[in-house]
């Protein structure tokens, strides 16, 4: 026998089970007795054409060699592949028909797993046991929908969207009982290709004629596009009180507020994505990386962690995850006491270990590695060791920029600045901007960073002591509150915001009585904040103060 099994019977079959005559039919379950019970119930009800494997590998390779009409997929099929790998690799290879039905079936009912599940948007999802009147039915109107929804969807296989969009509004003519589906796919269909006031259009009168979620959605993707944040934001907490497990629109406002260079609130919007589904690889790895990004060493170590469980046996499984995780248990054990730093540093040992026998590395992947190996020894206070590796990736920075992404360049530059090689990093870094100047998301993150190149603790003691600051400053106690912007700058000396609070306090007392005193702070100030630019978002504010500052500067020189 092949690697799979292929049963091809003659049943009787009766006008109602005509539809399925034609049907070829994918069982895939590792039960053997499930696999020859569902198989009796699909040859009475009029499948002829059957075949059947035990688990996920088999099933891509059996629906590499032929297309099938239906699949009926168990969730749990033991080791190797679970249900929900199945079908994204089988979508991510393109190898499913665009009228082909898949069926997921289980007897688990965790919250976790069935949000997962239906996250990669099965056709059906059936419990089990399983009853063959209620399969029947279920797979009547499957087939029906189908066929019905085919000559669309083959269409968008084609990427002909005028063409899509025509049908979607024919259909949309004559009422029908898919008219809620083409209402979606047109809607779907004009922010693709750009009618963004069609889309919105769409979305606002089906709103006005009924409570619906989806259009919520659409509309926050939309003013997204169209760079209203502000208003996306307002779609989206729309949909929410709706529909408060819309999961992926979550993963949207994250964007958003990303966009915003709000990483805080993106990673809180993220969080809530992974209570409602955590089971979803590109969620938990970007919570790892947002995570990464503002100093929350401990959540983005549990998150790519758990990214990386997710990640066996599916075909998104990729050697950045594993560096990931290493980076991040480095600079952890750097600044918690909390953690055992010989066995964090044992652990990130064990996982380049495993990059290595999983991948084939690529110059990115490898130049990730030497960064972390290069932070290690640097916090060893190996700094002999840890300036050659840097030499070496300065020098394959140099030679073979044009290979590197923008997320290596990133790295190169965050890891130069850790490592004390301020001024390359710093020059890296503004190419970076300069590259990636349409990526508001990538801009802000490299902004952040260089705005605040700290751990987590000192950023918290700056923003206590700046809250003082503030308050002091609003009760024109401004020479105390000075002393509290000196105290944050101690713990964060490159944040704009603390900078320029101080220059502001500063200002005041000189208005007052001129001292050198705080004409030096404010020169102070203004060096460290040298590294803004017109992408930042405090730059305006920048050049507001440097005019006074520049003004007072004169005077002196004249006195």
């Amino acid at each position: 026998m092949d690697f799979f099994e292929t049963i091809t019977t003659t049943p009787e079959v009766t006008t109602t089970t005509n539809i399925f005559s034609k049907k070829k039919l994918l069982i895939v379950d590792d039960f053997e007795s499930f696999r020859l019970s569902l198989k009796r119930m699909m040859v009475d009800i009029g499948i002829s054409s059957i075949d059947m494997v035990q688990n996920g590998k088999l099933a891509i390779a059996s629906c590499s060699q032929q297309p099938y009409d239906i699949i009926i997929c168990d969730f749990n099929l033991g080791e190797g592949k679970n249900g929900q790998q199945v079908l994204e690799e089988l979508r991510h290879l393109k190898l499913l028909k665009p009228n082909s039905i898949f069926i997921m079936v289980t007897a688990e009912t965790t919250k976790e797993m069935v949000m997962g599940a239906l996250e990669c948007q099965p056709d059906a999802y059936l419990s089990k046991p399983i009853n063959q009147a209620v399969l029947k039915k279920r797979l009547e109107n499957l087939v029906k929908q189908s066929e019905k929804l085919a000559p669309v969807k083959q269409l968008i296989t084609k990427k002909a969207y005028k063409q899509a969009i025509e049908k979607c509004k024919d259909a949309l003519k004559n009422e029908n009982r898919f008219s809620h589906w083409y209402e979606k796919q047109l809607c779907e269909l004009f922010i693709l290709t750009e009618q963004y006031d069609e889309a919105k259009n769409l979305c606002n009168s089906i709103l006005a004629a009924r409570t619906a979620d989806w259009p919520h959605q659409m509309l926050g993707q939309v003013n997204q596009i169209l760079g209203n944040s502000d208003q996306a934001i307002k779609n989206y907490e729309a949909l929410f009180k709706i529909n408060p497990n819309a999961v992926a629109a979550y993963d949207e406002i994250a964007d958003v507020y990303l966009s915003k260079g709000d990483t805080e609130k993106a990673q809180k919007a993220i969080q809530q994505a992974t209570n409602i589904s955590p089971n979803t690889m590109a969620r938990q790895q970007k919570l790892g990386k947002i995570s990464r990004e503002i100093g929350d060493l401990d959540v983005a170590v549990n998150a790519f962690r758990y990214t990386i469980e997710l990640g066996k046996n599916s075909c998104f499984d990729c050697a950045d995850n594993y560096v990931e995780l290493a980076s991040s248990l480095v600079d952890l054990s750097e600044e918690s006491d909390s953690i055992d730093k010989q066995k964090a540093l044992s652990e990130t040992s064990e996982l380049f270990k495993k990059v290595n026998k999983r991948f084939t590395l690529d110059i990115n992947t490898s130049i990730k590695i030497d960064l972390t190996k290069a932070r290690t020894l640097y916090f060893q206070k190996n700094k002999n060791a840890s300036n050659e590796i840097i030499e070496k990736i300065n020098s394959v920075y140099n030679d073979q920029n044009n290979q590197l992404s923008a997320d290596t360049k990133f790295e190169i530059g965050k890891t130069f600045f850790v490592c004390n090689h301020k001024d390359v990093a710093e020059t890296i870094l503004f190419q970076l901007v300069e590259e990636k100047s349409d990526d508001k998301i990538f801009v802000n993150k490299i902004l952040a960073f260089l705005d605040e190149p700290v751990s987590q603790k000192n950023k918290n003691e700056a923003a206590i002591a700046n809250k003082e600051g503030i308050h002091l400053y609003e009760q024109k106690e401004y020479q105390k509150a000075i002393e509290q912007f000196q105290q944050a700058l101690e713990h964060s000396p490159r944040n704009p915001g603390l900078n320029l609070n101080l220059i502001q306090a500063c200002l005041y007392l000189l208005q007052e009585k001129f001292s050198l005193k705080w004409l030096d702070l404010c020169e102070q100030s203004l060096f460290n904040v040298k590294h803004l630019r017109e992408h930042h978002p405090q730059y305006a504010r920048y050049q507001k103060l440097a005019k006074p500052v520049e003004q007072w500067k004169r005077k002196a020189q004249k006195a």
